[in-house]
């Protein structure tokens, strides 16, 4: 089979969403909390993200603006708030962050509304998610905008929390965050 030669701008902008997040896989999906000005949780999905340094540990949000070029909730409210969570989810919570992706009001929790619960965070105000294999506690860095349409939140991944199995991931790393795994749950 011959090679397809690919020029980005020539594709719709549904076309190139579909050729980057169908290329870069296994891509997993964040499911970011923010704390809403009322105190309650804000929770959004979010395709584009991913690790991006170690040294300092750094995790990168791509986010949509809405179609009038305001931010979305969860991006306003990191800004505003200068932290989040990234909430990494399992198939067991496909279903549920998939209806997290439905436009709420911006006065109505997403947490509440899908009756997902919450556990305090280590470091900052914006709880985790309960249920959730991974979670780690951001603080916000830097923003970018690249279009009227996207924007790209750097954050400085400050602390995290590992949901007991989950820790299994981490054979080889130092003894005592073997210990804490194996203890039921590691805050990092």
């Amino acid at each position: 089979m011959p090679a397809i030669d690919l020029r980005l701008s020539e594709l719709s902008q549904q076309e190139r969403y579909k050729v980057l997040s169908s290329i870069v896989i296994p891509r997993p999906i964040a499911l970011v909390t923010a704390l809403m000005e009322n105190g309650q949780v804000n929770a959004a999905p979010h395709s584009f993200f991913n690790a991006f340094s170690d040294d300092p540990p750094i995790i990168a949000l791509g986010v949509a603006l809405r179609p009038d070029k305001t931010l979305k909730d969860t991006a306003r409210l990191a800004l505003h708030n200068r932290e989040f969570v990234v909430n990494l989810v399992d198939e067991a919570y496909a279903t549920r962050m998939s209806d997290a992706a439905i436009d709420f009001p911006p006065d109505v929790s997403e947490v509440e509304a899908l009756g997902l619960e919450t556990l305090p965070s280590t470091d900052i105000k914006t709880p985790r998610l309960k249920d959730a294999p991974f979670s780690y506690e951001c603080k916000h860095m830097v923003t970018l905008h690249f279009s009227a349409e996207r924007a790209f939140i750097v954050g400085a991944v400050i602390a995290g929390a590992i949901a007991g199995t989950a820790g299994s991931i981490f054979v080889g790393t130092t003894s005592s965050a073997r210990a804490a795994v194996h203890a039921g749950r590691a805050d990092i």
